[in-house]
């Protein structure tokens, strides 16, 4: 049997395309995804997301390469205002072009004999750790190798963000507490508020009125010695050392006496 080129062509596009339709059966038989919980409450500072995945026929592998990914939408903040300073206040806050969180996966289909099914379930657990936080997300399943699994879902993270400051800024000086003096600068302190002597100017003679000499000659002090009636011709007063004077100066003369007498008695026998 011979055949033509014309129909060998014609088989390897058929083979081609037949392949190709068991390597990709998730599009010939359009997968889709169901999320059981599009709600779910934190736990452990982790969202656990309950899924169902319908490959759309049985695929050719028991464990299939895909891509979870989680576009940021909306985000539950907790902040605290001048109207509620202690307890915080929650609200939803819209979010546009936010990063998409992507997180690959190996999805199994098969059980433990290796028989595999074209649906399965499967949990995916997303955690602050990996940048999510209380808020909504925008979840797509695509394949690894292209194509995508089923509709977009929204998801509603439940739970406590961090709160946020949003009082008023009010620029106070606080009072400045003052340091603790040691043991010694305290009795230093205390010897300097003890009461100190003060030097005695006498009394007060500001309003006495100033008398002139004459009239200050003429006040008797009652404290004063009696006046002494002065001598006519002297002083009347001996002055130090006046009297060892004159003593020595007649001893003097005492010790010249003989020698002068001596000397008038020569000269007469000369």
């Amino acid at each position: 049997m011979v055949v033509t080129h014309g129909r060998t062509s014609w088989f390897a596009g058929l083979l081609t395309l037949v392949v190709l339709c068991f390597a990709s059966p998730a599009f010939a038989g359009g997968g889709s995804v169901r999320v059981h919980n599009p709600q779910v409450e934190e736990e452990g500072g982790e969202w656990k997301i309950k899924l169902t995945i319908d490959y759309g026929s049985e695929p050719h592998l028991a464990h299939i390469p895909m891509r979870f990914i989680f576009k940021p939408i909306a985000t539950y903040e907790r902040a605290l205002t001048d109207e509620s300073p202690d307890k915080p206040v929650e609200r939803r806050v819209s979010l546009a072009g936010q990063k998409e969180i992507s997180l690959p996966m190996d999805v199994g289909f098969a059980d433990a004999m290796g028989k595999t099914f074209k649906i399965t379930k499967f949990s995916v657990k997303l955690s602050r750790d990996a940048d999510f936080e209380a808020g909504e997300y925008e979840m797509t399943v695509k394949l690894a190798e292209g194509g995508q699994l089923g509709q977009k879902t929204t998801l509603k993270l439940k739970g406590n963000n961090k709160a946020i400051d949003r009082r008023s800024m009010v620029f106070t000086a606080s009072p400045v507490k003052k340091k603790e003096k040691p043991a010694e600068d305290k009795q230093v302190a205390a010897a300097d508020n003890k009461p100190k002597a003060t030097e005695d100017y006498g009394p007060d003679l500001s309003d006495v009125p100033d008398i002139s000499s004459e009239e200050a000659k003429n006040v008797e002090d009652p404290n004063a010695p009696p006046a002494v009636d002065q001598k006519q011709g002297g002083c009347g007063c001996e002055v130090v050392g006046q009297r060892l004077s004159v003593g020595r100066l007649a001893l003097g003369w005492l010790a010249i006496l003989p020698l002068a007498a001596v000397y008038l008695r020569r000269r007469r026998v000369a």
